[in-house]
């Protein structure tokens, strides 16, 4: 029995020294490596800028009337003459979608807060989100809505249907860049650049810059200003060094 619990100390001693010292080997293994693989990491940026090639509009209808059912009524003739509108401005059923509807009374404005407060109408709202890619006939679709009764008017979203080839665009230029920047510290390091040992994305971003037009500004000809868009795209990639 004794000479069973001196072996099963020294194998307990032997263990605790073998975790203890495992944290340092594997240190000491990383660092070997290291050095053995010298590398440098560069991150690159790429952009491309284009004109937005699609437009998307918050537009709606808000009605109010003594009874629910009149502002619902009044309302409702009023949205549909919008959707014939669009369907004329060649705005297809797949790029029009109901955003917000909703029904609320409107209340007497009182200073007693001791008295229930009066109902003395409803608000009727309902809104629709459509996107047009007939950029040139933005101005006239906004000057139509407003001119058969649309009184709400949120924004403006301007973007591309399909930014895939720009955002690669953007990717390829952030591989040049971080290639240039690579070749540059090198040069200055007195080394020469070997394999691509690592690339991976940072990200990359397709900004969607809204503009508010509020219904007192607007003008029988609405200017609208689309501008350009700027996509980006960034890249890490590590080198070898030899």
């Amino acid at each position: 029995m004794k000479f069973l619990s001196t072996v099963t100390a020294s194998a307990l001693l032997t263990l605790a020294a073998t975790f203890y010292f495992a944290p340092s080997l594997l240190n000491t293994c990383v660092a070997e490596e290291a050095a053995l693989t010298r590398s440098i990491s560069v991150s690159g940026l790429g952009e491309v800028s284009a004109k937005p090639d699609q437009a998307s509009i918050t537009v709606g209808v808000t009605t109010q009337a003594k009874e629910a059912s009149a502002a619902l009524a009044d309302n409702t003739q009023k949205m549909q003459a919008i959707f014939e509108a669009m369907a004329s401005l060649g705005i297809v059923d797949e790029n029009i979608q109901t955003s917000n509807f909703s029904v609320n009374p409107r209340y007497a404005r009182s200073n007693d807060r001791q008295t229930p407060p009066e109902v003395i109408g409803y608000q009727v709202s309902n809104t629709v989100r459509m996107t047009t890619t007939d950029m040139d006939a933005l101005g006239t679709v906004l000057d139509r809505l407003v001119t058969i009764g649309a009184n709400q008017i949120n924004g403006i979203q301007f973007g591309f249907r399909d930014p895939t080839t720009l955002q690669n665009q953007a990717r390829e230029k952030a591989v040049t860049d971080a290639r240039a920047k690579a070749e540059l510290f090198a040069k200055a390091a007195g080394v020469n650049l070997g394999d691509v040992l690592v690339i991976q994305e940072g990200g990359a971003s397709v900004p969607m810059p809204i503009m508010r037009a509020e219904m007192a500004m607007m003008d029988s000809a609405v200017p609208i200003a689309s501008g350009q868009q700027t996509i980006t795209a960034q890249i890490n990639v590590t080198y070898a060094l030899k």
